[in-house]
């Protein structure tokens, strides 16, 4: 992607609430709730935990150069990992 500024999603796990929501693997995240992510302080991982399980998130994403915009409800999601003591 050539893109420079915006989270890159990696990896949309199967099942998962951003794979539900619409997002996917080599996404970039520009924008969340209106403002670009270099202008929030945390980029997007502080714009969410400013958010509560149930709020609405509106995110722009770029994906094969054409510009996508989301409206999604934040979730509690499970653990990708277990710990076993």
């Amino acid at each position: 992607n050539d893109l420079s500024v915006g989270a890159y999603v990696v990896e949309s796990v199967v099942g998962s609430p951003a794979e539900k929501a619409g997002i996917k693997q080599g996404d970039v995240i520009t924008e969340a709730d209106d403002k670009k992510l270099t202008e929030v302080k945390g980029g997007l991982a502080g714009v969410i935990n400013r958010k509560r399980v149930g709020d609405k998130l509106k995110i722009k994403l770029q994906r094969d150069k054409q510009e996508i915009t989301l409206l999604i409800t934040l979730v509690s999601s499970e653990p990708t990992t277990k710990i076993n003591p």
